[in-house]
């Protein structure tokens, strides 16, 4: 049985409060991944079983995200037979220091599935 894998992380984001937008990118660096993410802010659903990376997806301005959480989650399939590699890199844009993460695994088997789970709590 394949082994269960999964990114996570859980990272407060401080706010300028001076009306700058906030951006989202969520993007998967491999070949042959196949993903199913969905992002929400708080009850409000932005994506729902997206199967690409998501790039500049406009989370809000940052007056109006005070307290609120975002949630990305989601799984990568290896679909690949060339490379067992699986890549996810987030971005956040537009606070007081962006989020910049990359997160890799290499799975055992083709076609294993990583979980992820990604929190951003914003503040000013």
């Amino acid at each position: 049985m394949p082994q269960k894998l999964t990114f996570s992380l859980d990272n407060e984001y401080e706010l300028k409060n001076d009306g700058s937008n906030i951006t989202l990118d969520v993007i998967f660096g491999d070949i042959g991944q196949s993903p199913d993410t969905s992002v929400k802010l708080n009850t409000k659903k932005l994506l729902t079983n997206h199967k690409q990376s998501v790039n500049s997806l406009l989370v809000g301005n940052d007056k109006e995200l005070d307290g609120k959480v975002l949630r990305i989650n989601g799984d990568i399939a290896d679909t690949s037979k060339e490379s067992n590699t699986i890549t996810l890199r987030l971005r956040v844009k537009g606070g007081m220091e962006d989020i910049n993460k990359k997160f890799t695994v290499t799975v055992e088997q083709d076609g294993e599935v990583v979980i992820f789970s990604l929190v951003i709590r914003f503040f000013i």
